[in-house]
């Protein structure tokens, strides 16, 4: 069906490091079939199949359809809450792939008109990025990865020295210092004392970490709706007393003189639910979720 053969999963992460902290006003009430942004959120969390997630900013993510649908849910207290995003990779019938977007606003009308212009600009550099990419595979470029490979380098290191400090201090619950290592956009966006709460809230629900690995580090340069720069993303899995499969990745920025943090993400199954599942269920779920 696709004749564009960068995976479809790439687009769709590199283009969900940087979106989950809009939101877009919806124009045609027709685009998604709620009443309610209260009602999608409610439905969508109990879908059979759909993973949901909360951010560092406070954001819902909700993946549906195998990871080609994503939706997000902006916390209390954003200028256009409440609002339900829908994001989808798909293709037109010629085969081209493009972002499409969908969205409900319940807000006031001038940060809903605020927030589509934004979408709006986001879009086109995601058609744009969608045809750099395929410019670059009919040239036999690599892409977006600025340092492919397998083996580790010193920036690899560096990156991953660093998540595992940043994971340490959530862990250990030393909040401010681990919040002292997001971007200054990220700080802007969210308060220490919320940013903190959200955190401690996780801990106490996972309990004491037992485990932790890092599994993948990639680069990428320049990616679209963020400021430019090279980016790593490191991947993590980890088991905590209360969570059996847990994963997620942060995203450092190599803002000048020092790497910041400017996105994390996580999935996982809690050990209540883990015992209802058979080990063939379980090990579907860790896959789903992509934890190794």
């Amino acid at each position: 069906m696709f004749k564009f053969h960068i995976p479809m999963r790439k687009i769709l992460f590199i283009l969900m490091l940087y979106v989950a902290n809009y939101a877009a006003a919806q124009t045609n009430t027709e685009a998604i079939p709620y009443p309610s942004v209260a009602t999608a959120l409610d439905s969508l969390k109990s879908k059979h199949g759909a993973n949901v997630t909360t951010n560092s900013l406070g954001w819902t993510i909700i993946s549906d359809e195998g990871g080609y649908v994503v939706w997000s849910f902006m916390p209390a207290g954003h200028p256009a809450y409440p609002t339900a995003v829908r994001r989808a990779v798909v293709a037109d019938p010629l085969g081209n792939v493009i972002i499409e977007t969908r969205s409900l606003c319940q807000a006031d009308k001038p940060a809903c008109d605020q927030l589509m212009q934004e979408f709006s600009e986001l879009d086109i550099k995601a058609r744009q990025f969608a045809a750099d990419k395929l410019s670059e595979k009919k040239r036999g470029t690599s892409g977006v990865p600025v340092e492919p490979g397998n083996q580790k380098s010193a920036r690899d290191q560096e990156v991953e020295d660093l998540t595992l400090k940043y994971l340490s201090q959530r862990d250990e619950r030393k909040y401010a210092d681990a919040y002292a290592m997001l971007t200054p956009a990220q700080q802007k966006n969210m308060s220490v004392d919320k940013w903190s709460e959200i955190i401690a809230r996780f801990n106490d629900e996972a309990g004491a970490v037992i485990k932790r690995r890092l599994t993948k580090v990639r680069w990428f340069k320049d990616p679209l709706g963020a400021p430019t720069g090279n980016y790593a993303a490191v991947e993590y899995s980890s088991v905590f007393a209360n969570i059996s499969v847990h994963c997620g990745y942060v995203v450092w920025h190599d803002s000048p003189g020092m790497f910041r943090l400017s996105r994390e993400d996580e999935s996982f199954v809690d050990v209540a639910t883990a015992k209802k599942l058979s080990p063939k269920e379980l090990a579907r779920a860790a896959i789903k979720l992509k934890c190794d």
